[in-house]
């Protein structure tokens, strides 16, 4: 009753009474504790989640004991980032409840986003560029240049089927140290006689024009000169066999000359 009388009368010694009580019972007076009401709430004590200033420091649910893991969502696609925590009894904001985010600077990377061919993990999968092997050749992307054919791919041997094998911008390229598959090899016949210069050799998938498919002439300068030319009184090998004014050079009687 001494406490009620001093409500009534307002007294300044009934003032410092109150101050003096300790009503809750928590150890703490009324003159430091925030709410003398609630044995629950004094400075120092742990702050909950229970929209109450526990501790008296003029925070509500900072630091909470029983807060809940959050995760920051910078942007803003629903996934979070693990290095980025934050502890808060409700959900802020700028956060989610799950750190599975790989890049939470960009909102179109995150798990189950469709992957593209920008050499990132889109899906978060830990894998780059996966799964747009369309053609199931083992090439994506920059790799394959047409990825609805299992025959074009970049680094693939060039084909004789008028596209481009192996992605480098050439259509049935072929050399003679590594021809296409189904080129053959051509020879120079540069005095148009029908017959090969066997020093200038190229394997192409079609006839290139002044190429002749056999390399039989001994001298690709002089169209008179080839194996089916006739031998005569030149001191030249006219039929390429090697010998010189032989056969019917000889009909003529070179040495009469």
């Amino acid at each position: 009753m001494r406490f009620w009388s001093c409500l009534l009368v307002l007294s300044t010694a009934c003032t410092g009474q109150l101050e003096d009580a300790d009503l809750d019972n928590d150890g703490f007076l009324a003159a430091d504790d925030c709410d003398d009401d609630n044995p629950n709430v004094f400075p120092g004590a742990d702050e909950v989640c229970d929209g109450v200033d526990n501790d008296c420091d003029d925070e509500t649910d900072n630091e909470a004991l029983d807060a809940l893991t959050w995760y920051s969502d910078s942007d803003d696609d629903g996934y979070g980032d693990a290095e980025v925590v934050v502890l808060a009894c409700a959900q802020p904001a700028t956060a989610v409840d799950n750190a599975d985010d790989c890049d939470d600077d960009d909102w179109t990377t995150h798990p189950g986003a469709t992957e593209l061919c920008d050499a990132i993990d889109n899906d978060c999968n830990d894998e780059v560029d996966d799964g747009l092997d369309v053609d199931g050749d083992g090439y994506a992307c920059d790799d394959d240049c047409d990825d609805d054919n299992p025959d074009v791919y970049r680094g693939r041997d060039e084909i004789c089927d008028g596209l481009d094998n192996d992605c480098d911008d050439e259509i049935d390229e072929s050399h003679v140290l590594y021809p296409a598959e189904g080129a053959s090899s051509y020879f120079a016949d540069v005095d148009g006689d029908g017959y090969g210069d066997p020093e200038d050799e190229v394997s192409a998938c079609s006839q290139p024009t002044d190429f002749v498919d056999n390399s039989e002439d001994c001298d690709d300068t002089e169209a008179t000169t080839n194996p089916g030319a006739t031998e005569t009184c030149d001191g030249v090998d006219n039929d390429c066999d090697d010998q010189v004014d032989d056969g019917d050079a000889l009909d003529d009687d070179c040495n009469d000359e």
